[in-house]
């Protein structure tokens, strides 16, 4: 039927310019933010992908994305997606695609900023959730490894429209 291909066609174009949009935020925020090279590419990989947006941060599919199309490792310890290894990057990039997991993914990156502080330079965390009550907790030792260890830490929030640093 003519119509319901139309339908689709329209669907794709959807989501691929809310995707150029969000590409275009990130695209600022990196600059801003001064991120590595690495975790530009990671970034530039997941959202460059064919899941539809709304699942893009599943820890699940991304494992899969990385291994497909970075032949992973990159040079970017990540959390929960991505492949075990024992060598410690500059560069820490979690991913949270629920309130559920949020709490977890906050403690995940202090965790980190605490046993690898001085090897680490920056710690990124993308989410489609954000609970500022839940991130006050977190706050205060994001600001302790930031002092001690001179570590750039950020959220960014990406919507199915946008991505903005919210910390």
């Amino acid at each position: 039927n003519h119509k319901e291909g139309e339908g689709r066609n329209m669907y794709f174009k959807d989501e691929f310019s809310k995707r150029e949009k969000i590409a275009e935020d990130l695209s600022g925020i990196f600059r801003k933010l001064e991120m590595s090279p690495d975790v530009v590419a990671c970034v530039g990989s997941i959202l460059s992908c064919n899941i539809p947006l709304d699942d893009m941060l599943n820890p699940k599919a991304l494992g899969k994305i990385m291994t497909d199309t970075l032949g992973y490792p990159c040079k970017v310890n990540s959390y929960p997606f991505g492949e075990k290894t024992s060598e410690i990057y500059p560069s820490f990039l979690a991913t949270c695609n629920k309130k559920s997991s949020f709490r977890q993914t906050l403690t995940a990156m202090v965790n980190h900023g605490i046993k690898f502080g001085e090897k680490i330079q920056e710690m990124i965390m993308l989410t489609n959730f954000w609970d500022s009550k839940d991130f006050k907790e977190y706050e205060e030792s994001f600001e302790i490894l930031r002092r001690k260890y001179g570590i750039k830490i950020s959220v960014i929030l990406i919507t199915e429209y946008s991505a903005n640093i919210v910390f």
